[in-house]
């Protein structure tokens, strides 16, 4: 019997390999709170998920400029004990003001950000 990573993909097919790899499909979402509530004009999504060992690196960018916009960020991995990601959040105001915050660790298949 071939056991693998547990794996989701969008796509219609998947293919079993001998040394496949894991999966990660993760959803990101704003947390149902309208944006101009909080005078906000977008959040800047940036993801990344890095494994030097496996010599594995994705990344990606999302920007979100209502609370019904939804993104899709991918990733392979090796180790069920290092499958989780970072993600870094930038909120940019309808005044011109930007924040950021610093890298937070996830490992959730739903990443719902905060409206801030």
């Amino acid at each position: 019997m071939l056991e693998v990573p547990p794996s989701v993909t969008n796509d219609r097919r998947i293919v079993l390999r001998s040394n496949m790899n894991g999966h990660r499909l993760i959803t990101v979402q704003p947390k149902k709170v309208d944006f101009a509530s909080k005078r906000l004009y977008e959040i800047q999504v940036e993801l990344r998920y890095e494994d030097e060992d496996a010599g594995l690196s994705f990344s990606d960018l999302f920007n979100f400029q209502t609370v019904n916009d939804r993104a899709t960020f991918e990733f392979d991995y090796t180790d069920d004990q290092k499958s989780t990601y970072d993600y870094r959040l930038t909120y940019r105001y309808l005044n011109g003001l930007s924040r950021s915050t610093e890298w937070i660790s996830a490992s959730s298949e739903v990443l719902t950000v905060p409206v801030a």
